[in-house]
Order: C-alpha cells, then structure tokens, then sequence
C-alpha cells in the first residue's frame, strides 16, 4: 500500500497546487444544510430539478456510495488565478466580463490531472472511485486544505479562494489531515461586495440571486435583477475580488487549454452578439450553462450591453429584437 506523503508528492509532481486527505466518514452537515436552504426557498427549483447533487442528496453524503470498501477520501484542488484583464470595457468598445474559473478549460484540466492521480494509485493496488458522488467544498474543508468563508467558498493559505476542487475515495488506509481552525471573524466584505446581495447571511447563498446561477439559468432573468448583474456574461468574481484573504495571491501560469484564445478574457459584446453556432460551439459552450445553447449567451450579452448603455450598441440590440428566440428579443427589449 502508498503511503500518504507518497500520494501528496506525486500530485504536487503533476500539477496539482493543494491535497489533504481525509477519512471515509459520511458528511451528515451537506444533507442538513441543503435541506434547511431548500425549505427556505434558497435553491430555485431549476437546480434542485437538474443538478443530480440535490436531487440525491443523502447519496452524496457518504463516501461509500462512490465505493463501497472505501477507507479515506483525496481532495484536490488546483488553483485558476491566472494574468488577465477582467474587463476591457472603453467607449465604444463595450466587453463583457467572464468569473476567472471559465477563463481556462481547468475543469477539464483537473479531471486530467485527477486521471493521472487514479492511474498513481491503481498502480499502487489502490482501489479508486470511478466516479465520485460527494460535495466537495465539504470535503476539502474536512481534509484540512481550506476554511469556508461567508461567501460560502473555501478559502486557502496560498490560493486564497481561486481554487476548484475534486475528489477521490480510496480503499488505502490514509494517515489523514486536521482541519483548519480559521473562519472570517468580522469581515463582511463579501457581504457588502455582491451586486444582487445574494450572500444572504454569513455562509448562506441564496443561489437564485447569485450571478452565477442567473447567467447559467435557462429561464428568463428576474426584470429586477438584470441592472445588478452589470457586465457579467457568465459567473461572478466580485465576492473574491474583495476578499481580504486573497490580497498577494500570486497569479499561475498554467498551460489549461483556452477555448477562448481568439475573444480574450474580456470579449467585445457587438460582435459577440452575431457569432455562429459553429463559433459558439468551439469556443463558448464550455461556460456554466444549465444547457449548452447560443441563445442563453445571447439574452446574456444583451442585458449586459443595456447595463453598459454605450450607444455603439444600439444597432446590434435592434436587431435582436427580430431575434428567433422570445427569450432574447424580450431581453433586448
């Protein structure tokens, strides 16, 4: 059998900037915080309908449901900090603003690194989840890499909050870390920070304000809300960008790939507007769509140029109006 320290070594050797290690106990705390946030109208019914973790939720509560000899449980994570410029927005030039997670395929190049970190193991005689069914902010918090703060992220020592995580339960009988003993004391700046005050209390999200669901949705945005989400086409960063916790985080220069090479991280709205299907496909159907669909971009770009409100847009948000999709000439309008 591997050792820890070994499992560690090779996956900081691979490309991977935070693991701990922790015990295949179940996590109690995910079913009783999903259910009191449902039964508090935190979770629109679109997420609890199409995100299998809600709709399974005491499945995903214990680690021998993704293997049933399970011992300890890996966290991962890497962290997506990169160079760039969030928005490029100048007269007449009006961009929108992408949440740093979608500026890179790093999903896609997590579960390749995860890939690796399996094949490690099984070499090892390690018997590794296929697939692993667990909420993984709680897992990395109970494995000692991170903290959760009020914006309900992790936050890390090196990483600050810029980190995606992922999982693996293992039959190996793992020496396991501590958790860490932090939290955010008085700080409220997340709190303040957030455009649709979706962090309705301290560690509380309520997702149907959050920006990230509304530019994911795949139902029309709340009249009320498109003014807040100012130029964001996909997710948000703003809770992070004040987070004092993430002051001096040293950006990565990771070789993720990039989808996006051709638009930047910050991509011009007009022309946006009237990319092909084919264009959508190859570089912006990676984002956090609820479905994978053009016109969700599209009702996206539309209500960030209203909220920019430069007139260079005026012909491109015109003509939206004859827009096949209801969706989009409603939001154009």
């Amino acid at each position: 059998m591997v050792s820890a320290d070994k499992v560690k070594d090779f996956a900081r050797r691979i490309g991977l900037d935070l693991i701990g290690i922790t015990s295949a106990e179940p996590f109690p705390a995910y079913a009783e915080t999903v259910q009191y946030r449902v039964e508090n109208n935190l979770v629109p019914p679109e997420s609890q309908e199409s995100e299998d973790i809600f709709r399974r939720v005491q499945f995903y509560s214990d680690p021998q449901n993704s293997l049933p000899q399970a011992q300890s449980v890996i966290s991962v994570g890497m962290c997506y900090f990169i160079p760039g410029e969030a928005d490029d927005t100048r007269p007449g030039r009006p961009c929108g603003s992408i949440g740093r997670q979608c500026w890179r395929d790093f999903y896609g190049e997590l579960w390749r690194k995860k890939a690796n970190l399996v094949k490690f193991l099984e070499s090892k005689r390690v018997l590794c989840s296929k697939e692993t069914y667990l909420p993984y902010k709680l897992v990395a918090q109970r494995a000692g890499i991170g903290w959760y703060g009020k914006n309900d992220l992790i936050q890390t020592e090196t990483c600050g909050s810029w980190v995606i995580f992922a999982a693996i339960v293992t039959d190996a009988n793992l020496d396991t870390d501590e958790p860490i003993s932090r939290d955010c004391g008085t700080c409220r700046a997340c709190m303040k920070a957030c455009p649709t005050q979706a962090i309705v209390a301290p560690y509380t999200i309520n997702i149907a304000r959050c920006i990230n669901h509304l530019t994911a949705t795949s139902g029309s945005i709340p009249v009320e809300l498109r003014s807040l989400l100012g130029n964001q086409i996909n997710s948000c960063d703003h809770c992070q960008m004040v987070c004092p916790n993430n002051r001096g985080v040293i950006p990565v220069r990771k070789q993720a790939p990039n989808p996006r090479r051709e638009w930047g991280t910050s991509p011009p709205l007009v022309p946006l507007l009237d990319i092909s299907q084919q264009e959508f496909e190859k570089s912006f159907a990676d984002l956090d769509f609820y479905k994978p669909e053009l016109r969700f971009l599209q009702r996206n770009i539309v209500v960030a140029l209203g909220n920019i409100g430069d007139p260079v847009a005026l012909p491109a948000l015109n003509r939206m109006l004859n827009h096949p999709e209801s969706m989009v000439r409603s939001h154009a309008a």
